[in-house]
């Protein structure tokens, strides 16, 4: 973080639950002044305000806090164009969608003269359980069987099945294709990851290319270590995530910073006991130990998390008729891919068991990162 903030004389960071309040008191005390942020929710069940001005209140007075309130919030989909942004998004995260909303304050930081800003990104793929650590240490799953059971469903027989399984990545993904050609995904988490599933709008054609996409890539591809594998992949995931959001912030002038994403904070987290670094008794202990120098056990203790599925879904109502003007001739309906009439109807009737939120915003960010890649197709002649 030394790194990060050389030369600085205030830098500004994201403050709300344990990761970011970590990653908030060691650049204060790298700098001697921080600027904290907080963007509260609509969700009157999100509390992640009333905990980040606990957290602002013990790390002192050199830090000043600023509160982006709902109203000044855009709602999830207002700003679903992400040509408007002027950015090329490497690849359809849903993280491209609503840039403004996911950027609100950053700009503000600027204003009040920080270049720098750190986010508590990555500490829940860090420090956040594994089913598959358990395999690993059984004593561990002893000493936590009934939490392990009802948290994250990993019983005793489980964890037998588990430790004698000797399904390589190969077989594995062999495994997602029959699932997701038959329809019958059976979770297992104890596996190399949750098997893959196609939401319910996807065409008939387009699961079976799904499907034999992973059969083909299942006879040759080679994996790891298991733990390794689902250590790392989940880090590659939250960065693809956060590349966005990076290159957003750069462009109003400011240096988006995720310390737990650095290679050597990720390494030294892999390296040490899962013992050290999880327990389902208690949330995130390694965190809490770090940041037991400037926060309050109260403050530590917190084992709740903003989501804002509400707002979300309030999103949603807002700007249905846009959406679903979206999926009127949409390029993944043209290449065969969706049932736009399906995916229209749940749009409007978004509590259907049908309806996915998290299959949604994938769909809808590979639609409007497809529109943006024809439209600079089209503007340099390619097409």
């Amino acid at each position: 973080m030394k790194a990060h903030s050389s030369n600085a004389s205030l830098v500004s960071a994201d403050v709300s639950g344990i990761d970011s309040a970590c990653v908030a008191s060691i650049g204060l005390e790298c700098v001697g002044q921080l600027e904290a942020l907080t963007m509260a929710s609509r969700d009157p069940g999100d509390d992640d305000l009333t905990w980040s001005r606990q957290v602002v209140g013990e790390l002192g007075s050199a830090v000043r806090h600023t509160v982006i309130e709902p109203a000044e919030l855009p709602f999830f989909y207002d700003h679903i164009d992400i040509s408007d942004s002027g950015l090329l998004f490497d690849e359809p995260t849903p993280t491209i969608l609503d840039i403004p909303r996911q950027v609100a304050g950053y700009l503000d930081m600027a204003k009040l003269g920080s270049r720098t800003h750190f986010t508590g990104m990555g500490g829940d793929h860090l420090f956040t359980p594994l089913p598959q650590h358990y395999l690993g240490d059984p004593v561990m799953w002893w000493k936590e069987r009934r939490e392990a059971r009802t948290s994250i469903g990993v019983g005793l027989s489980g964890i037998i099945r588990g430790a004698f399984s000797r399904r390589t990545y190969s077989n594995w993904l062999r495994h997602s294709a029959h699932a997701i050609s038959s329809d019958q995904t059976v979770p297992d988490a104890l596996m190399w990851e949750f098997l893959p599933s196609v939401p319910s709008w996807v065409t008939t054609d387009a699961r079976a290319q799904v499907a034999a996409e992973l059969l083909e890539e299942g006879h040759d591809l080679r994996a790891g270590k298991l733990l390794d594998h689902l250590q790392w992949n989940s880090v590659q995931s939250g960065t693809e995530a956060l590349r966005p959001l990076e290159q957003a912030t750069a462009a109003l002038g400011v240096h988006l910073a995720s310390p737990y994403f650095d290679d050597r904070v990720a390494r030294a987290a892999f390296g040490l006991s899962p013992r050290l670094r999880y327990s389902l008794r208690r949330y995130k202990p390694l965190l809490a130990e770090v940041a037991s120098p400037f926060l309050s056990d109260k403050t530590t203790s917190r084992n709740t998390k903003g989501m804002a599925v509400s707002d979300e879904y309030r999103g949603l109502e807002q700007n249905a008729e846009k959406l679903i003007q979206v999926f009127t001739n949409s390029v993944l309906s043209r290449e065969g891919l969706i049932d736009e009439p399906l995916l229209r109807r749940l749009i409007q009737w978004p509590t259907d068991p049908r309806m996915d939120l998290g299959m949604f915003d994938q769909t809808l960010a590979v639609e409007m990162w497809a529109r943006a890649q024809r439209e600079e197709e089209v503007q340099w002649g390619r097409v």
